[in-house]
């Protein structure tokens, strides 16, 4: 399937990239005033990416761990628990937040699949797009660094870092990257799926490298740049 990435954004949390102020500033106060880092990070990847009011594919291995955590310190200091660390602390709990500021009226999926997760949210993505393609599907993706205290349970090759993808397939229009979309079922055993996965995805879209593949345990997706 061919799509158009529209628009995009990284952030390489990794490196210590930040979202400016500004950016900041365009979720708007009401949502601001409810989120945490994790939150603000993903509405400041959509800036700019909402007012075609896409389909929404929100992906997150972890979600709001910052929120949990705190959870699980209220319970063992058998604590009163915070109605707003525990309504906001489930996973659609974020994009909630935000199409409600943004007045979005459109359906929302999403994802947590392990480390399969960025995989996943492109299989769901590119569903949508087969599904209704007349319209635009956003996807959010983030990871943020686990807490010390899970220390034990991070691979090496753990990703932390946020991208926002603005797809469509409607390859006629200008701007933007046209991509060709491959699934390919895969049995590969002790395959890497976290190993370098944003500078990859930055490499594709940034003009660097014509392919990049993600994968799943089950299946790889496989996008190669095609000249518009």
């Amino acid at each position: 399937m061919l799509i158009r990435v529209s628009n995009w954004d990284i952030l390489h949390i990794a490196e210590g990239q930040e979202f400016s102020a500004e950016k900041v500033k365009a979720i708007p106060a009401s949502a601001r005033r409810r989120l945490n880092n994790f939150g603000k990070s993903a509405g400041s990847l959509a800036d700019g990416m909402i007012d075609e009011n896409p389909l929404i594919v929100f992906a997150s291995r972890y979600g709001d761990v910052e929120r949990s955590l705190r959870i699980l310190e209220e319970i063992c200091g058998q604590e009163v628990l915070s109605p707003m660390n525990f309504s906001l602390s489930v996973h659609n709990a974020v994009p909630g937040v935000l199409s409600i500021a943004w007045k979005l009226k459109e359906m929302q999926s999403v994802i947590a699949a392990g480390s399969d997760t960025f995989a996943m949210g492109l299989t769901e993505s590119f569903s949508l797009l087969k599904s209704f393609p007349h319209k635009s599907v956003l996807m959010i993706y983030i990871d943020l660094p686990l807490p010390s205290v899970f220390s034990d349970f991070v691979g090496s090759n753990e990703q932390s870092g946020a991208c926002a993808l603005l797809m469509k397939t409607d390859t006629s229009s200008e701007g933007g990257l046209v991509l060709q979309t491959e699934m390919q079922t895969t049995e590969e055993e002790g395959f890497d799926n976290q190993k370098d996965l944003l500078k990859n995805l930055s490499s594709l879209l940034n003009g660097e490298d014509k392919k990049a593949s993600f994968g799943a345990k089950s299946l790889t997706w496989l996008l190669e740049k095609q000249d518009a």
